[in-house]
């Protein structure tokens, strides 16, 4: 679906897709947008911006823009799929419809203009697919973090599920984990200490307490 006065929606992926005709991405657009504070979108093509470029690390989930973002995803993301660049990279081509194009501009009337500005908007939705991947993992291993943004982030995601895997788990999976736990410098615990849901609402609770 498309914003009213702009050229018809155009998916991101070249192939149909099972999110195509249904609302999702825009649902995804439409959580982000509720969770984010517009002014503090870095600009220039550039939607999130990570401490070390290519990789999520545990700052990245305590940095202000980013955690909002990741909060929006995980309110709406659909729970039984994997993430998904491309369509994370549809929500935000209704989100930057949403915001009158302040994000990646408008849509380029030039072939190869409009391409370039695609391939800028799907790359951003590889980060949003990374923020969703590295949350999940680290969840599963302890639903605590270093602050409070972090540990209702963890709260959340797990509050809100994920794909379903076998049992058994592939040593370069476990090692994955590890990592990750290692990052954020957190110890493993146990399913039942874990807490029955965060004590606040939304990151802003945690951010401008009342």
């Amino acid at each position: 679906m498309g914003e009213k006065g702009t050229v018809p929606f155009k998916s991101l992926a070249p192939w149909k897709t099972w999110w195509g005709s249904t609302p999702v991405a825009h649902d995804l657009a439409c959580s982000v947008k509720e969770c984010i504070d517009p002014t503090k979108i870095p600009g220039g093509g550039v939607f999130l911006s990570f401490n070390v470029s290519g990789k999520v690390t545990g700052p990245d989930l305590q940095d202000g823009h980013s955690a909002r973002v990741l909060e929006g995803i995980l309110r709406s993301y659909p729970a039984e799929k994997d993430p998904s660049a491309y369509l994370l990279g549809d929500s935000l081509l209704h989100l930057n419809d949403m915001l009158g194009g302040c994000i990646f501009g408008p849509h380029a009337p030039n072939p190869i203009n409009e391409k370039c500005r695609r391939e800028k908007i799907l790359k951003e939705g590889t980060k949003m697919k990374q923020l969703l991947s590295y949350v999940r993992a680290s969840s599963g291993r302890t639903d605590k973090g270093r602050s409070a943004t972090v540990t209702f982030l963890k709260e959340l995601a797990l509050s809100r599920g994920r794909p379903k895997r076998s049992k058994s788990a592939s040593p370069s999976t476990c090692s994955t984990l590890s990592a990750t736990t290692m990052v954020l410098g957190e110890e493993p615990t146990s399913s039942s200490s874990r807490s029955s849901g965060a004590s606040v609402q939304s990151i802003q609770d945690i951010q401008h307490p009342s």
